[in-house]
């Protein structure tokens, strides 16, 4: 049967929640979830996240009257929002169908990705700017919306390329909070480099499908510029008119809007942005590195390069690193001083740091639980045979350094709103190499996964500093291993550098100022400084060196962008990520000679008293809040309906289809009726009020998927021949209901069981 319409919101929904058992669901099921609402926003959090519910409902408050101004529109009278405790990854996303929602990862970036000081704010002003641009709807498209619902097609400004969308929002992101990527110099280097080289990325390149560096990041990078370059020439008022006139326009022709509404086509203002890039700052070129050699051309993200401090007496030395590029898995790498080409070591997801011992390489790697969560664990490489063994589980574990001894991992740990600064005391085993063909269970299992071992026991991670609204990054220990040089980040101020005292748990602070960022210490040899990346105001990153006394400070690059230091044992060689026009690659330099005419002091008291954040209130604290369980029936109600004509097989029928979902994505179903209209000529006819239909329910919490289904359809075939033998018209009514389990077998199969009830009646005319 050859259908005129397609089922496109059943489509979607069957494929979205009963299609396959291997795909992820939106939330961890472990999670419990409750309700907060507000005047305009209804927000989802679950246990530990009371103090973050009860900042956000303030923040969205605030911000839902901000927004107003910019984008010349009232912002939508009810939007849910989602707070997830649920990865390591820094991320969020908004979406107006089919209602308007927002979900935000709490977990805080480092200190070296945007400028923030608060980040559940950036955030949140980004994906809101993202719902208040995408729920509009102008001139016909209002019609279709009072009439369908909140169909997709109805929503204009959702067609518009990814550079306009996330342009508009990153742009906003900065505007509206005073921080955000306008203001990172690590970030506009990604268009101020290309704009030096004369490599700028086309428009059409930048719309989407890049694969070359900067890959989907080009759509944030050149959509920022383009709209800060449009409110400089012609006003910030214009980018709400632009976002009005967008809103009528039939989906994939909102590119004319520009000539409305800038008096030029989007092509010229394009070129003309271009142009602009050629005659500013990044017309001059940074200042040159000495002696700095490029030691691989893998580009992309490249992190974590560290010397190997265990290489082979008299070998070349060493470093281990992290790449991650469109040419393969993510994967840690090891490349000698020697020119030789990087050699992989292993597959690594995700991670950044490692940390080396005599026998083992430790390092962090995240992965998927329970078909939701993504949780970062700590995880052991044998120099013996190369074989990979998981050494905690479910530990949000992320950037361990090895202590002098051998005995202790300085990590950070995530927890909802806070990471804080943890030891792990490791088992002797933990520090020898691991023998070949040990009985242990080392192997990659049937999955290809690497060998786990039993869990660490809880006393063998030891909470060494948490804060309320701090992130602590990248610890490393001093060559003492008597104090750790760690990454601090309190909410409304920058990162900062501190040296933490391990017996004492006293802190001090070396490296702070309001307008710059410290991040990524590595001490020197000597103990007596640390290489730290600093960015000043909207600069780049570079690398400087900070005498641990805080007393005064030098800058040891001038390029384009280096971070990751690590200083070679010898004290000789820093190793760095640096920036290009490809991406981050590994680079090493001499260690400079002093140099009094690069010292500078930064602004910090050597003596200053480590100040306790200002406590925050919670939500029980918070007058007027009052939360509830988790309910699904306020976000399940359908949000639209789609028409539905049928033709073939000898009918033509016409009737309708609708769906829906709750917020968390637990519940989804989808059902659609249609009528008969014509039909086979001779054949009994249907009761013209009993339709065909079919309806269909996935429950998707936890696995496996329950599934369930139901129908009945009408048909007409070739009945018995008559006495004259001509064949009859017949009518064929049928009804069907299944259900059954999905859940996933291996890694790319999936399991079911099918319970099916079928019923059927044929009718024919009399003879």
């Amino acid at each position: 049967m050859m259908r005129l319409v397609a089922y496109a919101l059943t489509a979607a929904v069957l494929l979205l929640f009963a299609g396959t058992a291997n795909a992820a669901t939106l939330f961890d099921p472990a999670l419990r979830f409750r309700m907060l609402p507000t005047e305009h926003f209804t927000i989802y959090f679950h246990k530990g996240e009371e103090r973050l519910a009860g900042r956000l409902a303030v923040i969205a408050e605030e911000t839902w009257r901000i927004l107003e101004r910019p984008l010349g529109v009232m912002p939508p009278r009810r939007t849910q929002v989602v707070l997830a405790d649920q990865t390591e990854l820094a991320n969020g996303y908004a979406t107006p169908l089919p209602f308007d929602t927002i979900v935000i990862y709490t977990v805080s970036p480092s200190g070296s990705e945007f400028v923030f000081g608060d980040w559940l704010r950036l955030a949140f002003t980004h994906e809101f700017t993202h719902i208040v641009h995408l729920d509009r709807s102008e001139g016909w498209a209002r019609v279709v919306r009072s009439v369908f619902g909140r169909t997709p097609f109805a929503f204009p400004n959702i067609f518009l390329p990814t550079w306009q969308i996330e342009g508009l929002a990153t742009y906003e992101e900065s505007a509206i909070t005073g921080d955000g990527r306008l203001h990172a110099g690590d970030f506009r280097a990604i268009v101020g480099e290309a704009a030096r080289l004369h490599e700028l990325e086309p428009l059409d390149r930048v719309n989407g499908g890049l694969t070359d560096w900067p890959g989907g990041g080009a759509a944030y990078a050149y959509g920022l510029g383009f709209h800060e370059y449009l409110v400089e020439r012609f006003g910030a008022e214009r980018l709400a008119v632009l976002a009005g006139a967008t809103a009528r326009r039939l989906p994939y022709t909102a590119s004319r809007a520009f000539q409305r509404v800038y008096g030029q086509s989007l092509g010229s203002l394009w070129r003309q942005y271009e142009g602009s890039l050629g005659g500013g700052a990044a017309a001059s070129p940074p200042e040159t590195n000495v002696n700095v050699t490029r030691v691989t051309r893998q580009g992309f993200s490249v992190s974590g390069p560290r010397f190997d401090r265990f290489t082979c007496q008299g070998c070349p030395p060493e470093i281990l690193y992290s790449a991650s590029n469109p040419d393969g898995f993510p994967a840690l790498y090891r490349v000698a001083l020697d020119g030789s080409a990087p050699r992989r070591v292993t597959t690594r997801y995700l991670g950044s740091t490692t940390a080396s011992g005599r026998g083992v390489v430790y390092f962090d790697q995240m992965e998927v639980r329970r078909n939701g969560g993504v949780y970062s664990d700590l995880y052991a490489l044998s120099r013996a045979d190369g074989r990979v063994r998981q050494l905690t589980s479910e530990a949000r574990l992320l950037h361990p350094d090895l202590s002098p001894d051998g005995e202790t991992l300085v990590c950070v740990q995530n927890r909802p709103g806070q990471r804080d600064l943890v030891l792990v005391r490791l088992k002797p085993d933990t520090t020898e190499a691991l023998k070949p063909h040990t009985t242990e269970a080392l192997k990659p299992d049937a999955t290809g996964n690497a060998a786990r071992r039993k869990p660490r026991p809880a006393d063998a991670i030891r909470t060494l500093i948490s804060e309320p609204d701090t992130q602590f990054d990248l610890p490393k220990w001093s060559p003492d291993g008597r104090t750790v040089a760690v990454e601090r980040h309190r909410s409304g101020a920058m990162p900062e550098i501190v040296l933490v005292d391990v017996a004492t748990k006293s802190l001090r602070v070396i490296a702070a100022d309001a307008g710059t960022r410290f991040v990524m210490p590595a001490w020197r040899p000597d103990a007596g400084a640390i290489v730290a990346a600093v960015a000043p105001g909207e600069a780049t990153f570079n690398l400087f060196e900070i005498l641990v006394d805080g007393s005064s400070a030098r800058q040891l690059t001038h390029g384009a962008g280096a971070i990751w230091p690590d200083v070679s044992p010898d004290g000789t060689t820093i190793v760095f990520a640096g920036y290009t026009t490809g991406g981050y690659d590994v680079f090493t330099m001499p260690y400079p000679e002093g140099d009094t005419a690069t010292v500078r002091t930064p602004i910090v008291d050597p003596e200053r008293v480590d100040l306790q954040p200002p406590r925050r209130a919670t939500l029980s604290e918070s007058p007027g809040v009052s939360a509830f369980d988790y309910s699904p029936l306020a976000t399940l109600r359908p949000t639209s309906w789609t028409p539905v004509v049928e033709a073939g097989g000898d009918q033509v029928r016409v009737g309708a289809a609708s769906g829906g979902s709750d917020v968390l994505g637990y519940h989804a179903y989808a059902a659609d009726a249609t009528w008969l209209v014509s039909g086979s000529a001779g054949a009994p006819t249907p009761n013209g009020a009993s339709p065909d239909w079919q309806a269909s329910y996935a429950y998707d919490r936890w696995r496996p998927t329950l599934y369930a289904a139901a129908s009945s359809a009408t048909s007409f075939f070739t009945g018995p021949a008559t006495d004259a033998g001509t064949p009859t018209a017949a009518t064929r009514a049928r009804s069907r209901a299944t259900a059954r389990p999905c859940a996933p077998r291996g890694r790319r199969s999936r399991a079911a069981r099918t319970a099916t009830r079928s019923a059927e009646s044929t009718a024919s005319p009399q003879a």
